[in-house]
């Protein structure tokens, strides 16, 4: 073989090699971002859970009681997107955000449930229902995720 073939070997497996390196560079940067993506919304939605259970409980301790008041439910437009490629989630966490997710969606499910309750007169037993679910998802989920956000920038 004569020195022109090796050179263009050589320059083929250079261009290879640097197609594999950019697409493995390109993963670990989509892996990154999607795990900050979804650990931000979490954050955000820890937050808003604990403020929110903080809110109906002032609401059902109100004279008289107020927990006649709409509810909104919770927005997990990260999640939702992203749930296409889980796969990318750091397996440490993937359990627990498909977890926490689907918690979040049971209270919004729950939330559906109101109206229901009023009309068969069951208003109370909705409001203690509510309410300890929200004390569920935030005494089972704070601190879960604390490791992973340090991690990520976002603790």
């Amino acid at each position: 073989m004569d020195i022109a073939l090796y050179v263009a070997l050589i320059a083929g497996l250079f261009s290879l090699v640097g197609v594999l390196v950019k697409r493995y560079l390109e993963s670990q940067a989509n892996r990154l971002s999607t795990n900050k993506a979804l650990l931000a919304e979490i954050h955000r939605l820890l937050i808003v859970l604990k403020r929110h259970r903080d809110w109906w409980e002032g609401l059902m301790k109100a004279s008289p009681k107020a927990t006649d008041a709409p509810l909104v439910p919770f927005t997990t437009p990260v999640f939702d997107e992203q749930v296409k490629v889980i796969g990318n989630v750091d397996t440490a966490i993937v359990g627990k955000v498909v977890a926490f997710f689907g918690y979040v969606k049971f209270i919004n499910a729950i939330q559906l449930s109101k109206p229901g309750y009023a009309t068969i007169g069951k208003q109370d037993d909705f409001d203690k229902l509510y309410a300890g679910i929200l004390d569920t998802a935030v005494r089972d989920y704070s601190g879960v995720f604390d490791a992973a956000f340090t991690e990520h920038g976002l603790g």
